[in-house]
């Protein structure tokens, strides 16, 4: 398959290629394309089921995961929501959210139609699609997690 813009991956094919990789392009739009290298997740999207906090389900890729720094992944992660067919939402880490945010926990909310108490925290489990354990390939998306730590610890970490 060749390289494609990440609003052209709707489900079905989102489901099919589990592992994508970044290519390059000039417009500043996110591209990619299948990969089937998993020797390492370094720029790489892996395909996630997503459970929100009220039980609905929905799939989406999460990016910035390493094998192997499980800490350094839990802060650096991101989660990219297929919203409907071809309409993804790409969520703040949690240290960089600001209010009024156009992808910050509040406008996920919104765009789901849900209040923000019935999305987070979000599961994410994408063990099943790569078939590989992997504590980074399973976990939760929370607004402020107790775990948590500053931009700037977070941009010092090791990964």
């Amino acid at each position: 398959m060749e390289a494609r813009s990440i609003n052209s991956i709707d489900k079905d094919t989102l489901i099919k290629y589990p592992l994508w990789g970044y290519i390059p392009s000039k417009d500043g739009s996110l591209w990619i394309k299948p990969v089937k290298s998993l020797t390492n997740l370094k720029n790489r999207m892996v395909t996630a089921e997503i459970t929100f906090r009220n039980g609905t389900k929905g799939f989406g890729f999460i990016e910035f995961l390493r094998l192997d720094s499980p800490n350094w992944s839990k802060h650096n992660r991101v989660l990219w929501l297929l919203l409907e067919e071809s309409k993804w939402f790409r969520l703040t880490k949690y240290y960089n959210h600001k209010s009024n945010d156009p992808h910050g926990p509040e406008e996920l909310a919104n765009q789901l139609g849900m209040r923000i108490e019935d999305v987070f925290p979000i599961h994410f489990e994408a063990q099943k699609f790569l078939n590989k354990e992997s504590e980074v390939l399973s976990g939760l998306f929370e607004i402020k997690p107790k775990w948590g730590v500053s931009h700037d610890e977070a941009v010092l970490m090791k990964g």
